[in-house]
């Protein structure tokens, strides 16, 4: 297996990077992301998803580059992330809440919807799974916007001080869920050219 260095590849490298911050919404607690919540003198690892979110654009900014500087969503995409790191870095209560994540999420959604379009406009291999995997992202960002931050809001005011923790924590954990579909879709289209070539044809 050869890998050709170019912007799929730095998409992938990106793909693994999201990839790194799901797990961590999904294994940590809030009380080790948010320093506020933590107990006194308690590690957090708040900085650890702008972090990644750093590597990513380096990755997107050199795909870009590569490119020969056609894609300017690559470029977009990687001054956003710088952006949205430095304010992980500043305000680490910015990387768990959840409107912000959600709208983020749908984004990369559209995102990887866009990329399936063209990617079926140039022939590509399983162009069909990588529109799929931005229509669940988009699918299940809407749900968590509705459906958790309501049960939420709804928790807190029965017992405001259990809510605070239990509920944050699988917010999180549904909240890394959504990204991991969306670091598989920005993996994917590297996996794609090694796996057996097929198209999906619809029975008239």
């Amino acid at each position: 297996m050869e890998l050709k260095l170019d912007a799929k590849l730095m998409k992938a490298v990106n793909g693994l990077m999201l990839f790194a911050i799901a797990i961590i919404y999904m294994a940590t607690s809030i009380t080790k992301l948010v320093p506020q919540l933590a107990e006194k003198d308690a590690s957090t690892i708040g900085w650890l998803p702008g972090l990644f979110l750093l590597f990513g654009a380096c990755a997107l900014c050199y795909g870009w580059f590569i490119d020969g500087k056609k894609d300017c969503v690559l470029a977009t995409r990687a001054g956003f992330y710088v952006m949205l790191a430095i304010a992980f870095f500043a305000n680490k209560a910015v990387a768990c809440d959840s409107l912000f994540l959600m709208m983020w999420a749908m984004m990369e959604g559209a995102l990887l919807l866009l990329d399936g379009f063209k990617a079926k406009e140039a022939k590509a291999n399983l162009w069909e799974a990588l529109v799929g995997f931005g229509a669940l992202v988009i699918v299940l960002a809407f749900i968590a916007l509705l459906v958790i931050n309501e049960t939420y809001y709804v928790n807190k005011m029965i017992d405001a001080a259990k809510a605070d923790k239990e509920i944050d924590t699988i917010k999180m954990t549904f909240e890394g869920v959504v990204f991991l579909f969306v670091a598989l879709g920005n993996i994917f289209p590297m996996c794609a050219d090694y796996l057996p070539k097929c198209e999906l044809k619809l029975k008239k």
